[in-house]
């Protein structure tokens, strides 16, 4: 599935609308923010990014639909520490985008280093790093983020793409993670793709969603991807549980839950991975 086949099946007319006058806006944005040498990234997913010049700086753009997920996005750039994620450079909410430090070379972590052990060390690293410094009560723009929970109105949704026992499993694992009462900020997307080597910082992360809910939420996108069979899947699960004591009740949990709202929404999108997502879920709903 190519940028504007994702565009259109995430967001319908609307993202039809947005391809439409999205080279309109680069115009715009470039001229305002003094932009030049724009080159976008080959590997778009929900958002065009690229890479630019601002006064003879590396920098990268990045727009998108505006609206409620895109001004998360830039307030969790605002708030999360700064040794652990890209510096914002210029953002426009109601235009919908924002302007940040370029990573270079900006090797993903799983293009830098290819096995899984080392993988999963550094993304604990990253992990740390970003939720040491992140509680709710030292950071005060926390209120304007909206609760992970909004992310798990789709389990309420009848499907015929999961057993329904899976979804009562999902759900009453998130019931168990929201009584812990240990919500912090998450950047919500914490892949390989959006930790990035640079030279100077080292590792960096970049890309964050702005969403509030217990930090073992931001381990699952990792564990998900990247992954060569189910059993490697199953490793990088039993490395966080066995290897750097992360709760294993409480991990499952936050696997289940939102694992499978990214199944889901996978199948919502035709994304060719949802088999694969689908036979991980299956070994995670037998533990």
């Amino acid at each position: 599935m190519n940028f504007n086949e994702r565009i259109k099946a995430a967001f319908g007319e609307r993202g039809e609308r947005w391809l439409e006058t999205l080279p309109e806006r680069i115009q715009k944005i470039t001229a305002v923010e003094g932009i030049s040498s724009v080159q976008p990234f080959t590997n778009l997913s929900y958002n065009y990014v690229a890479r630019a010049l601002r006064s003879d700086e590396s920098v990268v753009l990045k727009i998108g639909l505006p609206g409620y997920d895109f001004n998360n996005e830039i307030l969790a750039l605002q708030t999360f520490p700064k040794d652990a994620i890209a510096s914002l450079v210029s953002a426009n909410s109601i235009e919908g985008y924002y302007i940040m430090e370029s990573i270079s070379p900006g090797e993903p972590l799983n293009v830098k280093f290819s096995d899984t052990r080392t993988n999963v060390r550094i993304f604990v690293e990253q992990w740390g790093r970003l939720h040491q410094t992140s509680s709710l009560q030292e950071k005060q723009t926390t209120h304007e983020l909206p609760h992970i929970n909004v992310w798990f109105e789709v389990l309420m949704n009848k499907t015929d793409h999961v057993p329904t026992n899976w979804l009562d499993t999902a759900r009453a694992a998130q019931q168990r993670l929201n009584q812990l009462n240990q919500d912090t900020i998450l950047h919500g997307d914490m892949h390989h793709e959006n930790i990035l080597w640079d030279e100077t910082r080292g590792f960096t992360i970049i890309d964050p969603k702005g969403v509030i809910g217990h930090a073992y939420y931001d381990c699952v996108q990792f564990l998900f991807n990247k992954n060569e069979s189910v059993e490697e899947f199953a490793e990088k699960v039993k490395l966080l549980s066995d290897e750097y004591n992360f709760d294993q009740q409480e991990l499952l949990d936050a696997i289940k839950a939102l694992g499978m709202v990214y199944l889901l929404w996978a199948y919502e999108d035709k994304d060719p991975e949802a088999k694969e997502r689908y036979n991980m879920m299956k070994w995670v709903m037998g533990n």
